[in-house]
């Protein structure tokens, strides 16, 4: 079951986070206007650190733990301006901005660690269409990986660089996606279509939440999967 817990100081959406249930930090998103604040959860409240992102901007892609994040590119309306393909790292106290990300995209989705991530599809800069490009970092250099097999956006992904489970798409699809470190192969598709959605867990072990961007076509339903050779989904409220 879900468990209502001390709400943010800050509330925001399009925003990124990563870390555990104990550890965590949400950045950036709008509120509006867009914002590159940074929030820390110790498992009970949410307290505001005083150094932001250099860079405001919101669907950016994301990796790493609370104390060794990640936010790559994004959308800067507002912010940053425009679509700024700036990366930076948060070490727990301070952003550090580093190598730019190769292009300017959004809607972006990234799992992994702040030395071994994996950075895929999202909306291109210019032309806001779907793409399938796929970029892995080592702490300090960007480089181009295999391509998915489908352009997808606006979705989420989790795991690690060579293990990532990618689930949703724009419109909204049961689509999933998993990488191996090399290569994209088809996965066990979702019982519920969905786009913008959060999960958490490993490629063998997780589970997806909500949808949508708004009423009336935002939807609550989780899923949860397990991989010990077969995927299996159930669905809960």
């Amino acid at each position: 079951t879900w468990t209502a817990v001390n709400d943010m100081v800050t509330g925001r959406y399009n925003l990124m986070g990563v870390g555990t249930q104990t550890a965590a930090v949400a950045y950036g998103g709008k509120t509006p206007p867009t914002t590159g604040a940074t929030e820390e959860y110790d498992g009970t409240s949410w307290t505001t650190n005083p150094n932001a992102m250099g860079g405001a901007r919101y669907t950016s892609g994301q990796a790493g733990t609370a104390t060794a994040a990640l936010a790559v590119a994004g959308d800067g309306s507002g912010g940053a301006g425009g679509y700024p393909s700036i990366v930076e790292e948060f070490n727990g106290t301070t952003w550090t901005e580093v190598n730019n990300f190769p292009v300017a995209k959004y809607e972006i989705a990234g799992t992994g660690t702040q030395t071994a991530a994996i950075i895929a599809g999202g909306n291109s800069v210019p032309g806001h269409s779907l793409t399938s490009t796929t970029f892995e970092y080592d702490g300090t250099s960007w480089a181009a990986a295999n391509a998915m097999g489908t352009a997808a956006g606006y979705n989420y992904m989790f795991g690690i660089q060579t293990a990532g489970k990618l689930c949703g798409n724009s419109p909204a699809s049961t689509l999933v996606q998993d990488y191996d470190g090399t290569s994209w192969t088809a996965g066990t598709a979702m019982t519920t279509a969905r786009k913008k959605e959060v999960g958490a867990g490993t490629q063998t072990s997780g589970l997806v939440a909500g949808s949508g961007t708004g009423p009336p076509s935002t939807i609550t339903t989780t899923e949860e999967f397990n991989d010990p050779g077969t995927t299996t989904l159930t669905t809960s409220t």
